[in-house]
C-alpha cells in the first residue's frame, strides 16, 4: 500500500486495524475508484450540441489510445471527486459523495486522494470509534461546523433511503409485500433523532410536533446521541460497508450487509398488512436479536375473520409475537409480547415486552419496572375481565381487547400507563377495531433457535449474496464459506434502548 507512511502520520495505525485480507481488498477498491471512468467530459461535450457530438468520437479514440497509461497515472496520482462519484453513484446522492471526498482530501491536504489517505479514511469510516463516527456524522451533516436539526434530519433520511434501496435485492425485503412511504420514513428519522433533539426529555410519551429551532450539535453531542442509537449505527454501517465492501474473508459475505429486517412467512398475501418498511425496521430492531430473523403471520382479521375465539386459537402457544391494531380513527398501535399468549387469570410475562404506536405518531414504550403487568389473556371468568390486555391494571389497561364483544377495546393513560409509561395509543380511550393483525416472531415453537448456527452466512442469507452482487463484488467461489470467529459479532447490538414518540 505504498512506501512512505511518514507523509500520512495516521497511516500505520489505520492500516493495523485491517487484516491482511482486508488490506488487499482496500487496495483493490482504491484501484477500482482510480480507474472509474468519470463521464463529466462526455456530458459536457454532448450538451454542447452538434459540435460537441462531433468531438465526442475523437475524444473516445483518444481515451482508448491512452487508456493503459492513464490508468497507471491515475493509480499513482490518486482519485478525484469525479472518480468517487462514478464509483458510488449507485448508492449515495451526489451531495454525500462530495462531502466524503472533501473529507478524504482534507486528510491528505491535496485535491487527489492517494492510497494511504484512503486507508486512513476507511479506518475511520468502517472501523472507527464512536468519536470517529461522530466526526463522520458531523461532516456528512455540515462540513463547516456544528450541525443544526434540519441538517441532521436530512442525513438520517438520506441514509434511510439508501439503506432501503441497498436492501431491496435481499431475501428479507422480497418476502414482504410492503413499500416505504416518505411520510413514515420521516417519522422513523424523527424517532431516531429524538434523544439528540431533546436530551433532557424524560417524559418520552409526549409527542413533539416541531423540530427545535436554534439548536446546534457539535461532535460531542453527536457522539452521546449515537452511543444511544444502535439503529442509526446499524443503518450507517450497512450503507458505508456497501459503498466500500470490505469483508473478513475476500469474496465471502460481509455480515455488515445483512439487514435487520425479518423474512416474512406468509402462505398467501391476500391481505394488506398494517406494516410498511420503516415501521417494520423500527419494531424489529427493538425486539430481542434472537427473534429478529423470521416473522410468520398468525392472524389477520382480513383473512381469518372477526372472531375472538379464532384469534385466540391462532395466537396461543406460538412464542413471542407482534400484535397490531388499526382503530376506526386510523390510529395504528400494538404490542410486542415477549412470551407466548396463554390463558391465565393473572398478569404474566417479562420486561422485554413493549407497546408501540405507528400512526399518526411513532413511538416505542418499554418497561418502567414499576410493575410486572406485561400480558393478560383470560376468558370464561365471572369475576375477572375476559379478553386480552397489556400493561396498566385490571379494567384500566394500556391496551385492551374485549373477549365477549369483538372489535371493542380501550387504551387508558392518565397521564401514562404505569407499566410502560405509554400515552393513550388509540384515537379515543374506548376504541373500535378496524383491522387486527398478529405476527409470530423468531423460530416456531419446537424449532431449534441455533439449528443453523454452523451454516455459512451465504447459505443462511441468500440476500447477502444479492447485496454483494449489487455492490459489484460477486462472491469468488460458490464453494467458499465465511467461517467467522465468535469474536467478530455485529459491532452494534440492537436495541433495548428507548426511542421517543414523534408526530409526523
Amino acid at each position: 500500500m505504498g512506501n512512505d507512511s511518514s507523509k500520512v502520520p495516521e497511516y500505520t495505525t489505520s492500516l493495523s486495524v485491517f487484516t491482511p485480507s482486508e488490506q488487499k481488498q482496500i487496495s483493490k477498491i482504491f484501484r477500482e475508484i482510480c480507474e472509474a471512468n468519470p463521464t463529466a467530459i462526455m456530458f459536457r461535450l454532448a450538451s454542447a450540441g452538434l459540435a460537441g457530438m462531433m468531438q465526442l468520437d475523437k475524444e473516445k479514440k483518444k481515451q482508448k489510445k491512452h487508456q493503459q497509461q492513464e490508468q497507471m497515472k491515475a493509480i499513482k496520482g490518486g482519485f478525484g471527486n469525479p472518480h468517487l462519484r462514478q464509483y458510488l453513484q449507485k448508492y449515495l446522492p451526489a451531495k454525500l459523495i462530495d462531502k466524503l471526498y472533501r473529507e478524504m482530501a482534507t486528510i491528505g491536504g491535496t485535491n487527489n486522494v492517494k492510497e494511504k489517505v484512503f486507508v486512513v479514511a476507511l479506518a475511520s469510516i468502517l472501523k472507527g470509534s464512536l468519536e470517529q463516527r461522530a466526526h463522520v456524522v458531523r461532516k456528512l451533516s455540515n462540513e463547516n461546523g456544528a450541525a443544526n436539526p434540519d441538517e441532521v434530519m436530512e442525513l438520517i433520511e438520506d441514509l434511510l433511503k439508501v439503506y432501503i434501496s441497498i436492501c431491496e435485492p435481499s431475501e428479507q425485503i422480497k418476502s414482504w409485500k410492503i413499500e416505504s412511504s416518505d411520510k413514515q420514513l420521516h417519522k422513523l428519522a424523527r424517532c431516531m433523532a429524538h434523544e439528540l433533539f431533546y436530551p433532557n426529555d424524560n417524559n418520552h410519551s409526549m409527542p413533539r410536533t416541531n423540530i427545535p429551532a436554534g439548536m446546534m450539535f457539535n461532535e460531542t453531542d453527536l457522539e452521546k446521541w449515537i452511543s444511544r442509537s444502535p439503529l442509526f449505527l446499524h443503518i450507517m454501517d450497512l450503507v458505508l460497508h456497501a459503498c466500500f465492501n470490505v469483508s473478513y474473508i475476500e469474496g465471502a459475505s460481509s455480515p455488515w450487509l445483512i439487514p435487520k429486517i425479518p423474512v416474512a412467512k406468509v402462505t398467501n398475501w391476500e391481505f394488506t398488512t398494517l406494516l410498511d418498511i420503516p415501521s417494520l425496521i423500527l419494531i424489529n430492531c427493538h425486539i430481542p436479536p434472537e427473534f429478529q430473523k423470521k416473522w410468520r403471520l398468525l392472524f389477520s382479521s382480513q383473512v381469518h375473520g372477526e372472531n375472538f375465539a379464532k384469534f385466540v386459537s391462532n395466537i396461543k402457544n406460538q412464542g413471542p409475537s407482534v400484535l397490531m391494531i388499526k382503530d376506526k380513527d386510523d390510529h395504528v398501535f400494538g404490542v410486542f409480547a415477549a412470551d407466548s399468549w396463554k390463558l391465565n387469570p393473572d398478569f404474566y410475562g417479562t420486561h422485554r415486552s413493549f407497546l408501540f404506536t405507528l400512526a399518526p405518531t411513532v413511538g416505542v414504550y418499554q418497561s418502567t419496572g414499576i410493575n410486572d403487568h406485561y400480558m393478560y389473556l383470560n376468558q370464561g371468568q365471572a369475576t375477572l375481565p375476559n379478553g386480552l390486555g397489556v400493561g396498566g391494571q385490571l379494567n384500566y389497561f394500556g391496551l385492551w381487547m374485549e373477549r365477549d364483544n369483538y372489535g371493542v377495546g380501550h387504551s387508558k393513560a392518565e397521564p401514562t400507563c404505569t407499566t410502560f409509561n405509554s400515552p393513550q395509543l388509540s384515537g379515543k380511550p374506548d376504541f373500535e377495531i378496524e383491522v387486527l393483525e398478529v405476527w409470530g416472531v423468531g423460530p416456531e415453537p419446537g424449532e431449534d433457535v441455533d439449528a443453523d448456527e454452523d451454516i455459512s452466512i451465504l447459505d443462511r442469507d441468500p440476500g447477502a449474496e444479492a447485496l454483494l452482487e449489487l455492490a459489484g463484488k460477486p462472491r469468488a467461489s460458490h464453494g467458499l464459506r465465511d467461517k467467522q470467529n465468535d469474536n467478530t459479532p455485529d459491532q452494534h447490538d440492537l436495541p433495548r434502548d428507548q426511542y421517543k414518540t414523534v408526530e409526523g
